[in-house]
């Protein structure tokens, strides 16, 4: 199976998405067939067969789609876990922001040191060294 881009991943969650509410909608229909005194003209048992059979279609195809969706995520070694996502994890897999974040602080913080030391020099005549 090939790899999809995210932007693909992306646009297929967005899809599923759209589908949960079809399903959600199918069911509200279905149930108003039986609850709902029925219209002139029209079958109720036929309106809520039509509305189940797509609520049991669009479920099938949701189903699917998310299995698909975690097979991919697998595929990627991306950990798929029930309940709360531990950070850490997925941190510890490819940390170079933090790592270029943290150099970044590191240069900001010499730089303030350089220049506190340097305005010391400057008013009391005092030699600070700093070592490289």
């Amino acid at each position: 199976m090939p790899s999809p881009t995210a932007a693909t991943a992306i646009q297929d969650l967005s899809n599923i998405d759209t589908d949960i509410s079809a399903l959600l909608s199918s069911a509200s229909k279905a149930l108003q067939c039986l609850s709902s005194p029925p219209t002139p003209g029209t079958d109720p048992t036929e309106e809520f067969r039509a509305h189940a059979e797509e609520y049991h279609r669009l479920l099938s195809s949701i189903t699917v789609r998310l299995r698909r969706q975690i097979v991919q995520l697998q595929a990627a070694e991306i950990p798929v876990v029930s309940g709360t996502i531990d950070v850490g994890v997925l941190n510890s897999r490819n940390d170079v922001v933090g790592r270029e974040m943290e150099a970044e602080l590191w240069a900001e913080a010499r730089g303030f040191l350089e220049g506190a030391v340097d305005a010391q020099r400057g008013t009391a005549g005092m030699e600070v060294e700093v070592d490289s």
